[in-house]
């Protein structure tokens, strides 16, 4: 049944969103080649097919008789310190526009540890709110050698994107070498891996490969961070088995 989903999926339009990679920071999926425009778009495509963490493919001019193309994304990057890649008519990015929604908002979640009892609750993580003027607004643990977050999204769920909204006040850098994982029945799958350091209000991205599915999210890093969002696609809502809508 998913495999059907995911193929469908699949069959969407991509669009023409910019000139060259929208960003400087990010991990491609796929790299392929053609002598032609169409034939390495077609690389692309085909890969595409199979993958539903692709959702922009990036075709590129090297030489007159050779393009390349590239496929988006294990994890992209965006922030105020990220450029586009190219700036050029040599470089087309096509994008899937993507239709999610977040469901972690307000789950019940814990941290290995906090850092005081007070303030840096396990609970703003994912309270929406995205913009943190300092870190008493934050998530944050306590130092340890492998803390991790935890989510419970309360219910059976095919998380396709996991976004990390960094603090922007300072020290973006702590955010680095997470590991996200998706849990159920006791068993987990990883839905990504983001090596970093990350910069000041920076949002990360993470994109789920198929079989990411569970009610529990756990995340292991060195935690201090502004918000979470777990999204699930729009148009697949009520067809997995076993996963229920929540607003």
């Amino acid at each position: 049944m998913m495999s059907e989903k995911i193929k469908e999926h699949y069959q969407r339009q991509f669009s023409l969103k910019s000139f060259g990679f929208p960003t400087s920071a990010y991990k491609p999926l796929f790299s392929g080649k053609g002598r032609s425009f169409p034939a390495a778009l077609r690389e692309c495509t085909e890969f595409c097919r199979g993958d539903r963490r692709c959702i922009g493919m990036e075709v590129c001019q090297i030489r007159e008789d050779l393009y390349r193309c590239r496929a988006c994304c294990e994890w992209m990057k965006l922030g105020e310190k990220t450029e586009p890649t190219n700036n050029m008519a040599a470089c087309k990015y096509y994008e899937m526009k993507e239709e999610t929604m977040n469901i972690a908002v307000s789950q019940p979640a814990t941290l290995s540890s906090t850092y005081s009892a007070s303030n840096y609750k396990a609970s703003n993580a994912n309270d929406n709110v995205l913009k943190c003027s300092s870190g008493l607004s934050t998530a944050c643990s306590q130092l340890e050698s492998q803390p991790w977050l935890k989510i419970d999204l309360q219910a059976i769920y095919d998380v396709n994107k996991v976004t990390i909204y960094n603090r922007q006040d300072c020290c973006g850098e702590r955010l680095h070498d997470v590991q996200i994982n998706i849990i159920n029945n006791g068993t987990d799958a990883s839905c990504g891996f983001y090596k970093g350091p990350a910069d000041d209000g920076d949002r990360i991205s993470v994109y789920c490969a198929s079989g990411a599915v569970g009610r529990r999210c756990r995340k292991y890093c060195n935690i201090k961070v502004c918000h979470y969002e777990f999204n699930i696609s729009q148009d697949q809502s009520d067809s997995f088995s076993g996963r229920r809508q929540r607003s």
